[in-house]
């Protein structure tokens, strides 16, 4: 079962994600697309708006668990 703290903080990397993520939605902001290297397929695209929420929430979780590890999609 989880506990409070940890739902809490949950809810502190969605709304973190969630304020990135609409700012690049509402600015219409350059995508920046690139293509990411991946076994098996020839595009992979990613884009700045993909890349920017998980580096500031890779950030925020190393501030709070600086001995955990973290393994991101992007």
């Amino acid at each position: 079962m989880s506990s409070l703290p940890d739902i809490c903080f949950l809810h502190q990397l969605a709304a973190l994600s969630e304020d990135i993520t609409m700012k690049s939605y509402r600015q219409r902001m350059n995508l920046g697309m690139t293509s990411k290297p991946k076994e098996g397929f020839s595009v992979d695209p990613v884009t700045d708006a993909n890349r920017a929420p998980e580096k500031r929430l890779r950030e925020y979780i190393t501030l709070t668990f600086p001995n955990h590890a973290i393994l991101g999609e992007e």
